[in-house]
């Protein structure tokens, strides 16, 4: 889908905050695919973590579900950007955190993406 909520296979933090929070939360799959040690220190509550390195492999590809749209996280969006493509390849249903978790939480505040600025979403740790 390109339009919408989930236009150019993206979703902004705010707007999956909104969803994750009412009736869609079950039409989502959160997919962290940062380092375990990054994850750890704190993730959106639900996600799974499979670092991007192994996403691909048969058994991790396995625990991915095709029944529902499936949310990419990644540090700044770029890299879940590349495995959303490939995996939208393989018949998922993937779209990207736009920026990722700095957008998620806002942790990127001193970066030069003044669309953060504003963030402070919740995450959980391990």
């Amino acid at each position: 889908m390109t339009e919408g909520d989930f236009a150019n296979y993206t979703i902004t933090p705010a707007k999956l905050n909104e969803k994750l929070g009412g009736a869609d939360k079950d039409k989502l799959f959160i997919l962290d695919i940062r380092k375990k040690d990054a994850f750890n220190k704190g993730h959106i509550d639900g996600a799974i973590n499979i670092e991007f390195r192994s996403a691909t492999v048969p058994d991790n590809l396995k625990m991915l579900p095709k029944d529902k749209k499936i949310v990419v996280a990644c540090y700044t969006g770029n890299t879940a950007a590349h495995l959303t493509e490939i995996l939208n390849m393989l018949g998922y249903d993937t779209v990207v955190l736009k920026f990722g978790m700095m957008g998620w939480d806002g942790s990127g505040k001193d970066g030069y993406i003044t669309d953060i600025s504003a963030a402070a979403n919740p995450v959980v740790t391990s």
